[in-house]
């Protein structure tokens, strides 16, 4: 059940990056309720705000050690968890592909 919620939550996530960088400009927004939540499409090069700008190997290692914890980490935990590790473990996936 999880193989499949991981497999899921990750192919939405490419599609919706190979969708939007094939079909928008950067800056270009897609709203989803206006004035309120849009989809909009920029490149971040870094971390959260632009730090530690153009690491990519910084962010492979980071990516990896965070994807190995995770499935470490799902063996040893409760149900209710494991829903929010697959969670944070597709992001780290989609963000490493």
């Amino acid at each position: 059940m999880y193989l499949v919620l991981l497999s899921a939550i990750l192919l939405l996530d490419q599609i919706t990056k190979l969708y939007f960088s094939r079909y928008f400009i950067p800056g270009e927004s897609l709203p989803l309720i206006k004035g309120f939540l849009h989809f909009t499409l920029i490149f971040n090069t870094g971390a959260a705000f632009g730090i530690f700008k153009n690491q990519l190997l910084l962010f492979i290692l980071i990516g990896i050690s965070a994807v190995c914890f995770i499935i470490l980490s799902l063996t040893h935990n409760k149900t209710s968890e494991r829903w929010a590790l697959i969670l944070i473990l597709s992001g780290a996936l989609g963000n490493l592909i």
